[in-house]
């Protein structure tokens, strides 16, 4: 699970969204609150991490969600 570990950045892109020009104002495509509010519950855990989501997440979505990050290199 160290992908859990390193889920800290995704918190800058929420920061970041509402300013002018910001770069997740520009890639409004991307669940950048979905990967927000993950990384708080995992970090944080309120109440109860889900494990079935949590490998949902992993096994299904983050894939997607990365590739969306790669096209953007």
């Amino acid at each position: 699970m160290q992908f859990l570990r390193n889920s800290g950045p995704s918190s800058w892109p929420r920061r970041k969204r509402y300013e002018e020009g910001s770069f997740a104002q520009q890639q409004v495509h991307c669940p950048w609150d979905d990967a927000y509010w993950m990384r708080n519950v995992l970090s944080h855990g309120y109440l109860q991490v889900d494990l079935d989501m949590v490998w949902n997440t992993a096994t299904a979505e983050l894939p997607a969600f990365l590739a969306l990050i790669g096209a953007m290199a």
